[in-house]
């Protein structure tokens, strides 16, 4: 954030604030500013105020920014304690916050909004929570699969060692069973 040049409303920006935040026109402001001894055009009134505004704007950010890093440092900290939880556990938190928003928001057209997006998010976990049981069945099928086919190919050529060889035949579908693997 560059230093902004010095102006001769600075040592009157606590009063300039304190007078536009509480409904003062600039016309009102200026005219209060040249009782006080200080005569400014209303552009430069302007011109002044919307920096201030800005700079303020910019400060409450980076208050927020700050903020939000120390509470990740603090969930951080937390989960190095205790571990996060489970999706299955932010689905069911979502859910319960969800029914909270929607039953105070009878009253509340904001809350009804919360519990809607709520509701959205808990529905988005759920999804995301089948599709990664889906993938781990369709996983543990693939490595069953694998297992039963190694086995009956092992059982073969135990077969083929003890009975004295193995025929054409056999050898071709043992081939072709391994390079399914």
């Amino acid at each position: 954030m560059a230093k902004a040049k010095s102006s001769k409303l600075d040592p009157h920006a606590e009063r300039l604030t304190e007078w536009f935040l509480a409904g003062k026109t600039l016309a009102e402001a200026r005219e209060l500013l040249r009782q006080a001894g200080c005569a400014v055009s209303l552009s430069r009134l302007s011109v002044w105020w919307e920096s201030r505004q800005a700079a303020r704007a910019e400060e409450a950010l980076l208050r927020r920014i700050t903020s939000g890093a120390e509470q990740v440092r603090t969930v951080e900290r937390a989960f190095g304690e205790n571990p996060a939880p489970e999706l299955a556990t932010i689905i069911k938190l979502h859910r319960v916050l969800a029914m909270q928003f929607a039953t105070a928001g009878s009253s509340s057209p904001a809350l009804l909004e919360v519990s809607e997006r709520a509701t959205r998010m808990a529905l988005e976990f759920a999804k995301l929570e089948e599709k990664r049981a889906a993938r781990e069945l369709a996983e543990q099928k693939y490595r069953d699969l694998v297992a039963e086919r190694k086995r009956a190919i092992e059982a073969e050529l135990g077969k083929a060692r003890t009975g004295g060889g193995i025929t054409p035949e056999t050898l071709e579908r043992i081939e072709r069973e391994l390079k399914l693997l």
